[in-house]
């Protein structure tokens, strides 16, 4: 297992997380995005700003 720290999988989102890899992990899951609501946005290619509410994002 491996262990690093990747910006969110959820294009318009600003925040890191720490994933865990497996060698050959290669699969989309939700531990590569910061927040339930990047993930569930993660199918919508319209959406241009994130709503994390994280700091990095600072969404109102």
């Amino acid at each position: 297992m491996v262990t690093e720290t990747i910006k969110c999988a959820h294009e318009p989102c600003l925040c890191t997380v720490e994933a865990e890899f497996e060698e050959a992990d290669t699969e989309e899951s939700e531990r590569r995005y910061c927040s339930g609501s990047c993930y569930r946005a993660s199918d919508r290619e319209e959406e241009v700003a994130c709503a994390c509410g994280h700091p990095p994002c600072d969404t109102p």
